[in-house]
């Protein structure tokens, strides 16, 4: 069984489809009296004792898998600690106290690293329907974005919930191998990849319910996997949460920049000096925000291997272009939470009665809560981390906890 990331190009093997091949191989030298493979280390380990290479970690994951599978059996989701992968010198450079214990929780899938996310509970095959949030970081970005926001979910809506972050496709901390197409095709099937194998433990049509959660550009990732998904799919989200979301700002991308003018563009998206005017522009106290420590962690996943190629892929796929097609959340009777800073100055908040006037011209303006954090720039999940989520514990306990009363039949597209 194969899954393709997006087009012909390449693909990557599902999970415990392709290792199971090498198995026996990897058996059969062990009964030659072979050097056994060693386990995956420990959280806590350093990255030098980290022996295996990705393909030894699959064949590892994959053999221990089929040595206890059975019927029955449902087996532990094998997943690779962040120690083994993050660059170490560079990580041990952040003071923030949130990242550090959020980089201890980072975890790629052993048999597919491009999927690199956070869970605040043991990523097992246990507990699948248990409802789940899941949120989605902005551009270029990591799960560390929610390093402030994290904990505060997990204090209000732990054990009821189960808590995802994943890192996109072509960003954050996952593998990127060459070749793939990391435009928003791409991502949007690692998406895919990633809720049926770690929040649905492998088990196609689920349907646990999710609460999906954007922010940025990230609420464009989000909106153009619901518009592309399925009737099933789209049932089982019961409400996105868009965090001062790009909806209506359709990418230029570098399409009809040719090499090398692509790659300086890359260099300069990657130097420090416009990664800390874009901090200073996104905070509405920069002096207090915008520090030098935010700075390592945001330009972290610039550092990661592949990401110049990764890049240069999303960008020549001209980005996100959906502003004409968000209309469809309306007719799709998707409950929405708008939460915005009322100071942002990269997506301003006329962007949230735009969306408004798509559900009104529904005739169901009342799926869409608003709330406006004063005083707060564009990541009010960095600058306000206890106020929203005391607004997200509210509206996703509403609409995951409160049985049968919250959810919404929405229309489906024909």
């Amino acid at each position: 069984m194969w899954i393709s990331l997006a087009g012909p190009a390449k693909t990557l093997p599902a999970l415990n489809g392709q290792a199971r091949v090498h198995t026996r191989t990897f058996t059969q030298q062990r009964r030659d009296g072979q050097r056994r493979l060693a386990p995956v280390p420990p959280r806590g380990v350093s990255a030098a004792r980290c022996p295996l290479s990705m393909d030894e970690r699959r064949l590892h994951a994959s053999d221990r898998h089929d040595a206890k599978a059975s019927a029955s059996f449902r087996p532990k989701l094998e997943c690779v600690p962040s120690q083994c992968f993050l660059p170490a010198a560079e990580v041990a450079a952040i003071r923030d106290e949130r990242a550090q214990r959020l980089i201890q929780r980072l975890q790629r899938v052993a048999a597919d690293e491009t999927i690199c996310f956070y869970t605040n509970e043991p990523a097992n095959l246990e507990d699948t329907k248990k409802p789940a949030l899941v949120l989605i970081h902005g551009f270029d970005s990591s799960c560390l974005e929610f390093r402030a926001l994290l904990p505060e979910l997990e204090r209000l809506l732990a054990p009821w919930v189960r808590l995802f972050a994943v890192d996109v496709f072509g960003w954050g901390f996952g593998a990127r191998p060459s070749g793939l197409d990391y435009g928003p095709a791409g991502k949007r099937a690692h998406l895919k990849r990633f809720l049926l194998h770690v929040v649905d433990g492998g088990v196609e049509n689920l349907q646990t319910p999710l609460v999906l959660a954007g922010a940025s550009l990230g609420g464009a990732v989000l909106t153009d996997y619901v518009l592309h998904a399925d009737a099933a799919e789209r049932e089982r989200i019961r409400a996105a949460i868009f965090i001062d979301a790009q909806l209506f700002v359709d990418g230029k991308g570098f399409r009809f920049l040719v090499p090398p003018l692509d790659y300086v563009g890359l260099w300069v998206l990657r130097s420090a000096a416009l990664r800390q005017y874009a901090n200073k522009l996104a905070f509405y106290r920069p002096s207090e925000h915008a520090t030098e420590d935010a700075l390592r962690i945001s330009r972290l996943p610039c550092l990661m291997a592949g990401w110049m190629e990764a890049s240069r892929s999303f960008l020549r796929a001209n980005g996100y272009t959906i502003s004409e097609e968000v209309a469809q959340l309306a007719c799709f009777r998707l409950p929405v939470l708008a939460i915005w800073g009322a100071e942002d100055r990269i997506v301003p908040l006329s962007t949230v009665e735009r969306l408004r006037g798509f559900y009104r011209d529904q005739s169901c303006a009342d799926l869409v809560q608003v709330d406006v954090i004063p005083e707060c720039g564009h990541l009010p999940h960095l600058e306000r981390p206890e106020q929203v989520a005391s607004i997200m514990d509210r509206y996703v306990r509403e609409k995951l906890l409160a049985g049968d009363s919250a959810t919404v039949h929405r229309s489906q597209l024909s």
